[in-house]
């Protein structure tokens, strides 16, 4: 009796301790959270001094003079006031919303199609390269399309020569809304594949097998599985397609010299004085874009919150072939901050296409194709990561 009392008491008092241990709260371990803090702060700085200061100063300025510093409200009056302000924001949210439906549309089908590819380095391959083409744009992609279905395009008089079809006088015409569409499909088709490839790794292959078992068809199964979890992801990127397009400058003003009424190509005349010198006025209109490109983002954040925790999928070696890709064929922004003071690439191809210096189109042709060859080089390598990825996860 005394040792089943000794027992119970003994049990009794690992059970009280047990319950102190697990009520006891639990400490915040700071030095994790400072190590977490300081792997984040140099991010936090960049954010800070890069996109949101300067998203401060265009705002405030906007309110301003641009002759007299005082503060004013006519800029954004202007917007409103003149008719060639409020097309270009209509013209730029329209092909925004176009671009980002038809490349979000004919992405998702493509996307689909290759993440069921069982050809490991042929899946490798076409994402390589989507990842490349979703970076190639500004002067170099304009010109590409020139060259191809131009007035002069290879494409146009192969089917003038060979089959009498003349695109230009059957109403077709690269350099107008339709056209440019048609170029920002170039880039949006593949950011989109790039997007949609790791949401689909969430929609796992025995749902299908269950839904099939229980008498679903496949019309069914994409109806009431498929979509409804793909569906905030599909929306979320086509959100970033539309902010994709709402903010390109160089594709748009190197195909058609500034024809095509855009917000971005309205800053850079009443900015570069084509027109009118007028910092305010342009401030103005950036700060709406900016607003344009809030109310995106938080629809962007509202789906974001709504998809599960996608499959990583790109790992550091090839975002930062990424990030190569999306640098190296950058145009707009170093041509606008140097006026082409700054030797690259790209502002050379505009000064032989465009004849700021002499009007050469096959030095335009060489200086594109050495672009391409670097970009294939790059294609190639972060084809190799993603191999090495695929080994490392164990295979398709």
């Amino acid at each position: 009796m005394q040792i089943g009392a000794t027992g119970s008491a003994g049990d009794t008092s690992i059970s009280s301790s047990a319950t102190v241990k697990t009520s006891k709260p639990r400490g915040i371990n700071w030095g994790y959270s400072i190590t977490s803090w300081l792997g984040f702060a140099p991010f936090l700085l960049f954010c800070l001094l890069f996109e949101l200061l300067p998203a401060i100063m265009v705002i405030q300025n906007s309110f301003l003079d641009s002759n007299t510093g005082a503060f004013t409200l006519f800029n954004y009056q202007r917007i409103f006031l003149e008719p060639d302000k409020l097309h270009a924001f209509e013209n730029s949210i329209s092909i925004s919303i176009v671009t980002a439906l038809i490349g979000g549309s004919i992405g998702f089908i493509a996307a689909y199609g290759i993440f069921n590819l069982r050809i490991g380095w042929l899946h490798n391959l076409i994402v390589g390269f989507s990842s490349v083409a979703a970076n190639f744009a500004g002067v170099p992609l304009a010109f590409a399309f020139i060259a191809t279905l131009g007035v002069t395009g290879f494409i146009t008089t192969l089917l003038l020569n060979w089959f009498h079809i003349d695109l230009y006088k059957s109403g077709f015409s690269l350099y107008t809304f339709a056209g440019l569409v048609l170029v920002y499909t170039y880039f949006q088709l593949p950011l989109m594949i790039l997007l949609t490839i790791p949401a689909l790794g969430a929609v796992r292959p025995e749902w299908r097998e269950a839904s099939t078992n229980l008498g679903a068809s496949n019309f069914t199964y994409w109806r009431r599985i498929a979509l409804p979890i793909l569906l905030p992801s599909l929306v979320a990127a086509m959100l970033l397609l539309f902010a994709n397009s709402f903010g390109a400058f160089a594709t748009a003003y190197a195909l058609a010299q500034g024809e095509i009424n855009l917000v971005p190509i309205q800053i850079s005349f009443v900015v570069n004085g084509n027109v009118s010198l007028d910092t305010g006025l342009g401030n103005a209109l950036a700060a709406g874009m900016i607003a344009v490109l809030l109310i995106a983002v938080i629809f962007y954040t509202a789906m974001l919150r709504r998809i599960a925790l996608p499959i990583l999928f790109p790992s550091l070696v090839a975002a930062m072939l990424l990030l190569f890709a999306n640098s190296f064929g950058a145009f707009a922004t170093a041509y606008a901050l140097a006026q082409g003071e700054i030797n690259l690439v790209p502002i050379q191809i505009s000064f032989v296409v465009n004849g700021n210096v002499s009007l050469d189109t096959g030095l335009g042709n060489a200086l594109a194709a050495g672009m391409i060859v670097v970009l294939l080089i790059a294609v190639m390598i972060y084809t190799a990561m993603l191999r090495r990825i695929s080994r490392w996860q164990g295979g398709r």
